[in-house]
């Protein structure tokens, strides 16, 4: 699941992936992104009732209900998380970063930021911080590390 609000990056960085052979899901907020995953029937707990804590990540409430397109590939299991850290909404990639762990604890997740340092930003223990800019190649290496593991 590729979180970027920025288009351009967001298609620079699926186009890569799906070029090294991976499945792409993407979303343009953490809203969008936590809108899918509440979707998802292979969450660990696999229970609906559970949403609201999910939605509920870094102590925050979307406001309003977010439209997936058709891009939301239900069926496909997600093994992993690349989000950027700032974007519009309620929630921040640091927010979907947590939620993620949570739900899903055997995921990789790569938070970014060309405006946070890593020592500024409260990871949850399996995910990585990389600064912008980053290469792709450094990206699908780290990702296809993360599938290794």
């Amino acid at each position: 699941l590729v979180v970027e609000d920025e288009g351009l990056i967001r298609m620079t960085i699926l186009d890569a992936l799906e070029d090294a052979g991976f499945d792409v899901i993407e979303a343009a907020s953490a809203d969008e992104a936590m809108n899918i995953l509440n979707k998802r029937a292979d969450r660990v707990d696999g229970d609906a009732a559970h949403e609201n804590d999910f939605r509920d990540a870094g102590q925050k409430r979307a406001d309003a209900e977010i439209e997936v397109t058709g891009n939301d590939k239900s069926d496909q299991k997600i093994h992993f998380l690349f989000t950027d850290i700032q974007m519009p909404g309620t929630l921040s990639g640091i927010d979907l970063a947590h939620a993620m762990a949570k739900r899903f604890p055997d995921a990789g997740i790569i938070v970014a930021s060309g405006r946070l340092a890593a020592a500024d930003v409260d990871l949850p223990p399996q995910a990585e911080f990389h600064s912008k800019p980053y290469s792709l190649k450094m990206i699908v290496d780290r990702l296809n590390a993360m599938s290794n593991k």
